[in-house]
């Protein structure tokens, strides 16, 4: 359809006179007008209190006010309501669509431009108040004249009509009877380029912008719905007279419970977001005829307590099954009934009163955490009792309706232990919320935490908080994890001036909470990155390979250039005793890391058994010397000495956690190491090395042969080492190394003493006598530092106590009998 007969058919339509009409001076200002009027009504009202001369004026402008106030509603339902009849494309537009049509082909026509392009139609849609409209740009804090600008500058060609046709389509399959603003956006975000363009800009994606489109058309019609107070789910949620006489008096159980129907109420029977399938099933299981009680399982914080409210939502508004309809969604406080008993005994006397009090008064009774009052007392909590053997007896009961909700620890740990007592129950899993059911349930509790402390969430930070969580919070589960960083935000938020939450407020709040630098790189962060070769080099002295892939590893990492699984980066640091494999690693938890009791370090020599598994990942009662420091501190480096002598199956051990990002310990938990960086070390094949400096091998052959000969003596298997991100080579140390190595070592001392006044001067010959009494080429500077501490640490610290050295003095060493001497 070309454009010009596009045009004539809109000329043609009704729509155009309802267009026409509302351009009129009958109804163009009538918003403006009822305004106007409302306010000279309720002064004139006012002023009438005190002289009855103004009474005559509020009735005339109280009349002006109903009359234009009429005309509103009939501009809104009636002019701007589609057609009863529909023939053409053109009596599926809305309103707004069809007026934002009509003006583009104009503006086309007066400034002569042959053919109206999407840009041009899109230019005056933004120039409609559609709702919809204004609440996506206001979530996404777009500026929609800033876009209008750019689009009225495009000049591409495009047939309007062929892609309103397309849209039309698209509506269609939404079951949608009327083509609105939002189809047409949400369409054009990925066939116009300037648009596309532009949310590139603002870091937008298609498909988040669509996601608010979905976010206000689920808002247009739950407004929509509760206009229609006549329906009887509305009628429901108004309350019953005498509902509670419906019921069995239970004064006992009402003593020790909270009925689940005061939350619903509370929220004004809002949808709670669940897992459909999983509510459905266990309506159907409180519906049989016999074994009716279910056992929810799933992670905490995993939105298993969604259930049994959305349960309580379904039955108080009579859409659950009509065989438990308006019965009550109780939920049992044992904390609150331990506290008013002191022994087992009183325990199960109440305890059979109140499960009679269940069975007699139409309830569902709830037990949250059910493990903790079941099974063994070695499993339960202090201050808890075991109420596993009075609940035995009423659960075969069909009159006895119970959901118990529990974690697949509890469950294995506790409830599987008593004999018989898992038989009286059907399990419903709640698996983990999905990322986008949890951006979807942020959006729900952004809107209420907006009332409540008067902020206002941007649609991207609510996409932040979602990505970030899953990538830096892995441990907790959606979406209780992601709710905790929204309330958060919320209350930090309100503490300041500017009330918007943006994507910069999230990465604060997530690395405050974990202390992983994320979000937006900084500037000290930046130079920290592309100087961390520099940095490293300032204590370590050669061993140009190793700090170059590290420093790569490190910088991809951090702009996040690939996805990963896996650790920040895996290194294998092979190489002799003494060159710098174990410095490197504490230079780089220093610098990147923040300090070096960031570093997680172990000696992998003292895992050379099976039994020792125990020890690294930990079990019941003992933590795991891997796993519970990771744990504690999930952004640290973790350097694994003597790598090769621990035990084959502790080596397998680590291939999960190369590729994966996590190791499952010894009480179940899974533990993420994927904001972590590794450094194994290892000295094997160090003969091998100082074989081919000997005969001056080329190095990278040598590295080949190296490993190949780990592979054939089976001190790695190939699949480990293939794992690594690196396997690095530190060559031996030369003795110029091992000079430059004591001048930093001796600098340490020149800080220190700087500190105390003193100024301590380093001679060439004292490095080199140093350097000399240390030096073997098969440790290498491992001797140094006894050496420093023996010959100059020592001599200082007496001088000190003897009070030989003073505030404001110069001294230097003496290399020949390391004697202080004064300058």
């Amino acid at each position: 359809m070309e454009s010009l007969e596009f045009y004539t058919e809109l000329k043609k339509s009704k729509i155009l006179e309802k267009i026409r009409a509302q351009r009129s001076l009958l109804f163009k200002f009538v918003k403006i007008e009822r305004k106007i009027f409302l306010i000279l009504t309720l002064a004139s009202l006012l002023l009438s209190f005190k002289s009855s001369r103004f009474l005559g004026f509020f009735f005339v402008f109280l009349s002006l006010f109903w009359f234009s106030f009429w005309r509103e509603i009939f501009l809104e339902t009636k002019l701007k309501s589609l057609p009863e009849k529909k023939e053409k494309l053109v009596d599926f537009l809305s309103f707004e669509v069809a007026q934002a049509l009509y003006s583009a082909f104009k503006f086309a026509k007066n400034k002569k431009i042959p053919q109206v392009n999407s840009s041009l139609f899109l230019y005056f849609l933004l120039q409609e108040k559609e709702p919809k409209l204004n609440f996506v740009f206001l979530r996404l804090l777009i500026d929609r004249n800033e876009l209008r600008e750019r689009l009225l500058k495009d000049e591409s060609k495009e047939e309007i009509s062929e892609i309103l046709i397309e849209v039309g389509e698209k509506a269609v399959e939404k079951e949608k009877a009327k083509i609105e603003g939002v189809d047409v956006i949400s369409f054009l975000v990925e066939k116009n380029k300037v648009l596309k363009d532009f949310l590139i800009e603002k870091k937008l994606k298609a498909e988040e912008f669509k996601e608010v489109v979905r976010w206000a058309e689920i808002l247009e019609k739950e407004f929509l719905e509760t206009k229609k107070w006549y329906k009887y789910e509305n009628l429901l949620r108004l309350g019953t007279i005498g509902r509670e006489w419906a019921s069995a008096y239970t004064p006992l159980l009402d003593r020790f419970s909270t009925d689940f129907l005061t939350f619903v109420k509370k929220e004004k029977f809002k949808k709670i977001f669940v897992h459909q399938e999983k509510l459905k099933e266990v309506e159907r299981i409180l519906t049989q005829p016999e074994k009716n009680d279910v056992l929810i399982v799933g992670k905490a914080g995993s939105a298993r307590r969604s259930i049994v409210l959305a349960l309580a939502r379904d039955l108080a508004l009579e859409s659950g099954p009509k065989e438990i309809n308006f019965n009550r969604v109780v939920l049992l406080n044992l904390q609150n009934l331990f506290s008013a008993i002191q022994s087992q005994e009183t325990l199960e006397v109440y305890l059979s009163q109140i499960f009679t009090e269940v069975i007699r008064g139409k309830v569902i009774l709830i037990i949250d955490d059910l493990h903790k009052f079941v099974g063994t007392k070695k499993e339960k909590e202090v201050g808890t009792m075991d109420i596993s053997f009075v609940l035995s007896s009423f659960l075969p009961s069909p009159q006895f309706k119970m959901v118990g909700i529990t974690t697949p620890e509890g469950l294995h740990k506790c409830i599987e232990t008593i004999p018989g007592f898992l038989e009286n129950f059907e399990i419903v899993e709640i698996p983990e919320v999905s990322k986008e059911e949890t951006l979807q349930i942020l959006e729900d509790r952004a809107l209420r935490l907006e009332q409540k402390y008067k902020v206002f969430f941007s649609f991207q930070s609510l996409f932040e908080i979602v990505e970030l969580c899953e990538k830096y919070i892995p441990q907790e589960p959606f979406p209780e994890k992601a709710m905790e960083i929204l309330d958060g935000l919320a209350v930090k938020v309100a503490r300041r001036p500017q009330k918007v939450v943006l994507p910069e407020d999230v990465t604060k709040l997530i690395t405050e909470k974990t202390k992983i630098p994320v979000g937006e790189v900084e500037k000290t962060e930046r130079e920290k990155l592309l100087k961390l070769e520099e940095l490293l080099h300032q204590r370590i002295i050669n061993q140009e390979m190793a700090v170059k892939e590290i420093s790569g590893a490190l910088r991809r990492a951090r702009a996040e250039i690939k996805a990963r699984k896996g650790p920040i980066g895996s290194f294998l640091f092979l190489g002799p005793t003494g060159v710098g494999k174990t410095e490197t690693a504490k230079a780089l938890s220093e610098i990147y890391f923040g300090s070096e009791k960031e570093m997680i370090r172990l000696d992998m020599s003292e895992f050379q058994n099976l039994e020792d598994i125990e020890r690294l990942i930990g079990k019941e009662g003992q933590e795991g010397l891997l796993t519970t420091p990771v744990s504690e501190k999930p952004f640290s480096l973790i350097l694994l000495d003597e790598f090769e002598k621990a035990h084959p199956n502790i080596l397998n051990l680590f291939l999960q956690v190369f590729d994966e990002g996590h190791l499952t310990d010894g009480r179940g938990k899974k533990v993420f190491f994927k904001n972590t960086l590794i450094i194994a070390t290892s000295n094997a094949g160090a003969e091998l090395i100082f074989k081919a400096l000997e005969t001056k091998k080329d190095w990278q052959k040598m590295k080949e042969e190296l490993i190949n000969s780990l592979i054939e003596n089976r001190v790695f298997k190939p699949e480990l080492l293939n794992r690594f991100d690196g396997v690095i080579l530190f060559s031996p140390l030369s003795k110029e190394n091992l000079t430059d190595i004591a001048a930093l070592l001796l600098k340490k001392i020149q800080k220190s003493l700087a500190e105390k006044g003193i100024e301590l001067l380093i001679s060439e010959k004292l490095k080199e006598k140093i350097v000399k009494l240390s030096y073997d080429p098969r440790f290498g500077a491992r001797e140094m530092q006894r050496v420093i501490d023996d010959k100059v640490g020592n001599v200082l610290a007496r001088a000190f106590l003897e009070d030989k050295i003073k505030r404001g003095e110069k001294i230097t060493i003496n290399p020949e009998n390391f004697e202080i001497e004064k300058i």
